[in-house]
C-alpha cells in the first residue's frame, strides 16, 4: 500500500521562503513483521509518523521531492500532493482489484 506524507524540509539559509517534503511511501506491516520476526497478532496498525525507510511499517520510499509552499492551490506543494495522491490511489486500486481476483479464483 502506498501513503503519501509530508514535513518540513530543512533548506539551507539561502533559500527563502517555506518548504515542505513530500514522499511517496510503501506501507506494508506484514513485510516488516516478517522480515523483524514479529508475529502477526502483534503488528502495528497506527500509521507512520516518520519519512524514513525501515521504520514504523515503510518498506521503501518510492518517490521523494522538496517543494515550495506557496499562497495559492497552484503553488508547487499541492501540485507534487496532488500528483503523489493520484499515483497512491490508482497503485492502491489495481492492487485491491488483484486481490480481490486471485481471492475469488477468477482467471
Amino acid at each position: 500500500m502506498l501513503l503519501v506524507m509530508h514535513s518540513s524540509a530543512k533548506m539551507p539559509s539561502s533559500c527563502w521562503g517555506r518548504y515542505r517534503r513530500v514522499a511517496l511511501v510503501e506501507w506494508d506491516p506484514y513485510a516488516v513483521a516478517a522480515r523483524k520476526g514479529i508475529p502477526t497478532h502483534k503488528i502495528d496498525w497506527s500509521r507512520p509518523t516518520m519519512i524514513k525507510a525501515g521504520t514504523h511499517n515503510i518498506v521503501r520510499i518510492v518517490r521523494e521531492q522538496n517543494c515550495n509552499v506557496g499562497k495559492t492551490e497552484k503553488d508547487a506543494f499541492s501540485r507534487c500532493l496532488g500528483e503523489y495522491d493520484s499515483i497512491a490511489n490508482r497503485v492502491n486500486n489495481d492492487q485491491a482489484l488483484g486481490e480481490l481476483l486471485i481471492s475469488t479464483g477468477s482467471a
